[in-house]
């Protein structure tokens, strides 16, 4: 799915609460305000990354399975990369889970939730993936 050229324009008329609500939660999501409009609003990219992936496995010539995967990688932020990666949706309950978990040990910052971890697990077999969803859940997020 490549992404379109962006040609057009469109203009909201928002109060300048909502437009400062919209800054922060961009800023939170290390996007800018009108990529982050976007993504509320259109189709995540996940959906088509699934697809792309699930195509490996059809008859079809992995080839193009592997250039749409390709595709949709290089378009892709640096945010979307982690939300990728993560396996977030109503059958997992592991964010709310991580959420509570952080707020009864009262730890607000990446840096002393590492230290946590790494007193019973070691840090270099903890996954990538989940060191993603930490730092977005302690640093881009408001818990």
């Amino acid at each position: 799915m490549r992404r379109a050229t962006k040609g057009s324009q469109l203009q909201l008329r928002v109060s300048q609460a909502e437009k400062s609500a919209i800054r922060r939660a961009a800023q939170r999501a290390g996007m800018d305000m009108s990529a982050y409009v976007l993504s509320r609003v259109l189709p995540a990219p996940a959906a088509a990354f699934q697809a792309a992936v699930a195509a490996l496995e059809g008859p079809a010539e992995p080839s193009f399975a592997l250039a749409e995967i390709n595709s949709l990688l290089s378009g892709l932020t640096p945010q979307e990369m982690k939300c990728l990666a993560m396996r977030i949706g109503a059958a997992f309950h592991d964010e709310d889970d991580v959420r509570f978990l952080l707020r009864l040990l009262d730890v607000r910052s990446y840096e002393r939730a590492l230290a946590i971890i790494t007193k019973y697990y070691p840090f270099e077999r903890f996954p990538q993936k989940a060191l993603y969803a930490l730092e977005d859940l302690l640093v881009h997020s408001a818990m």
